[in-house]
């Protein structure tokens, strides 16, 4: 049957002049030209221009080189259902890594995608199935050619753009343990909620009204929440290959419990971009010592982070009494284990001030902390982990103030700082403005549980008007709302 496909393939098809084998050290793709080898085409494993890879893509199942400006978002989604499908047809799922959730013209495009791709291709591992693909995708295909927009916007295919799930959070949870009450952490530290750090050294009375009246499930929930977002930055930014929901959670945990700074410098993270997914497992079994000794928390919490990785299996997930460690490295004893304590990057974990250069345009406004009824001065932290300077705390203490008047207009819901306080460095990573009030500690992205951005920005204007909220900047956006204290009306965004 196959045999009989083949003969009508090279019938039908045409060879192409406009493709220059030169430029990808290979040979057309057309039937005829396989034909006479008996071999695949080979390709030199490199990472492509996306548009570049989608081309050849299409070629290499329906035996024509189109032009680039012939190419639309219909044709990009087309050339990733193909590859998707002849991976699954091929049995080659441990080669290429897998779609989030449906194949995309962002997953195809990924350079650990891309490559895995072609050492695929460059082992014939698609040669039994391509004519059966492109003879059921032919229609499809031919349509598509004259449809679809010739505009596409994908996000940076090196970079994940993942969130941690609830199962993941759950997970996370499991691990920090809930404290209703204010207590000293192992190491001597004011602690509250889900491990959510109140301030260094031992509580001592001078805690907000909240935290020392003790504080919901629900707001230590929210309050590491807040704390992840760094994290799953970290992990979105640093690794360069693909990665599924379970996997992401389980980096997510690690970095959490290592800092952003020893995950970004570990070997995990270098052999998994190098798409060693394996290496993973025996490089968690190294962080499992804190103070110079094995933990037995930590060799727990590897355990679960292992499985969840290699496995995709949440605790809990299944009846199975599965135990990773021990099979995480076949090294034991010769293992260099890592001192979690020793690679600690958070400031405060240090004991250290953020002597950081404010921007000349930000008017400083010193204070020791800044805390409220209802938020804590590190849910106000750059999203990269640092802290807010002392210079600029007294507005984020301003700040606070402002949000409380919301949260009591809005029925005492919630609020979720997504973003407060930016690094010069940070800011210009994610676009910000050049003179935004982020960089001096000003300004608030927020998000309130059932409730509109529309709502929210609509009831800070009607707080400003009534004099009950500082005048300042508003935005209006489809996912948050932007609030700063600047002192001067500005306004922008529609919602």
């Amino acid at each position: 049957m196959t045999n009989r496909f083949v003969e009508k393939e090279t019938r039908l098809a045409r060879p192409t002049t406009r493709f220059n084998p030169k430029a990808r050290g290979g040979t057309p793709y057309t039937r005829q030209a396989s034909k006479k080898s008996n071999k695949c085409d080979q390709f030199n494993e490199m990472a492509l221009a996306p548009d570049e890879f989608a081309l050849d893509i299409l070629q290499f199942f329906f035996s024509e080189r189109l032009k680039p400006n012939e190419l639309n978002s219909e044709l990009r989604e087309m050339a990733a259902t193909c590859i998707w499908e002849a991976v699954k047809a091929s049995k080659s799922m441990d080669m290429v890594p897998r779609p989030t959730i449906n194949p995309t013209f962002t997953w195809l495009v990924k350079e650990a995608v891309q490559i895995a791709i072609r050492r695929s291709q460059n082992k014939c591992i698609y040669e039994a199935v391509r004519v059966t693909l492109a003879r059921n995708f032919r229609s499809a295909y031919e349509i598509a050619k004259f449809s679809g927009t010739q505009s596409i916007q994908w996000s940076d295919p090196l970079t994940n753009t993942h969130s941690t799930s609830n199962k993941g959070v759950a997970l996370i949870k499991s691990f920090e343990g809930f404290r209703t009450n204010l207590y000293d952490d192992p190491a001597g530290h004011c602690t509250i909620g889900y491990g959510h750090l109140v301030h260094r050294n031992n509580c001592n009375g001078t805690e907000s009204d909240e935290f020392q009246a003790g504080i919901t499930e629900t707001r230590a929930t929210a309050l590491l929440k807040s704390k992840l977002a760094s994290f799953e930055n970290t992990v979105n930014s640093k690794v360069t290959v693909t990665l599924n929901q379970q996997q992401f959670d389980a980096l997510v945990s690690f970095a959490n419990n290592v800092g952003s700074g020893a995950f970004s410098k570990s070997t995990l993270l270098k052999k998994l971009n190098n798409n060693d997914y394996v290496a993973v497992l025996s490089e968690l079994n190294r962080w499992v010592k804190g103070g110079g000794r094995t933990l037995p928390g930590l060799l727990i919490r590897r355990n679960a982070e292992g499985i969840l990785f290699r496995d995709g299996t949440y605790p809990g997930d299944t009846s199975t009494d599965q135990s990773l460690y021990g099979t995480l490295s076949q090294e034991d004893d010769n293992i260099d284990s890592m001192d979690i304590d020793e690679y600690d990057d958070d400031p405060r974990n240090q004991g250290l001030t953020q002597s950081l250069s404010v921007p000349s345009f930000c008017a400083k406004n010193a204070a020791a902390t800044a805390s409220s009824a209802h938020f804590s001065l590190n849910e106000f932290d750059c999203r990269d982990g640092t802290v807010v300077p002392t210079d600029l705390r007294g507005h984020v203490q301003t700040l606070m103030n402002q949000l409380e008047v919301l949260r009591t207009e809005l029925g005492n819901k919630s609020i979720t700082v997504t973003s407060g306080y930016r690094t010069v460095t940070y800011n210009t990573k994610i676009g910000g403005a050049v003179k935004s009030r982020h960089l001096c500690a000003q300004a608030s992205d927020i998000k309130v549980p059932n409730c509109s951005p529309k709502k929210v920005a609509d009831t800070i204007e009607r707080l400003i008007s009534t004099g009950k909220m500082l005048q300042g900047g508003l935005g209006r956006y489809s996912t948050f709302t932007h609030y700063d204290i600047r002192g001067t009306r500005a306004r922008w965004g529609s919602n």
